[in-house]
Formats: C-alpha cells, structure tokens, sequence
C-alpha cells in the first residue's frame, strides 16, 4: 500500500480525490488479475464467489459420486 501511496502522491489533487472517492465507494469491488488490479461491481464479486464455492465443491466428485474413501 505505501507504493500506491508514493504513486498516487505524484498525480494532481483532483486526480488524487477522484482516485481515493472510487476506492472508497460502496459500488465497486477490487479485484487482483495477473497483478494487475480491476474495479468490478459488487454483483459481478458475488458471481465470481459463488462460482469459486461451487467449482470447489463439484471438483470433489467425479459423476456426482463422492470421492472421499473413508
């Protein structure tokens, strides 16, 4: 966070207000791709959570049988 912070530092202060007034809304989420950092709204978060949780779960039987042999 303190690179981001030398970074911003450099920008002009209406840049730097538009910049912190978009990381502190309620209305987009951050989201870390390749190192690289994306702004997506909080619904699009949900999905992709959802379909994390979902592929964990599926992943752990093979033609809907439980893999687990204890």
């Amino acid at each position: 966070m303190a690179f981001g912070m030398i970074e911003l530092g450099k920008l002009p202060p209406e840049a730097q207000e538009e910049i912190l007034n978009k990381l502190s809304s309620k209305d987009i989420c951050p989201i870390e791709i390749d190192e690289v950092i994306y702004y997506i709204p909080p619904q699009v978060n949900d999905l992709i959570e959802t379909l994390y949780e979902q592929s964990n779960f599926y992943k752990k039987k093979v033609n809907g049988i439980s893999q687990d042999k204890t």
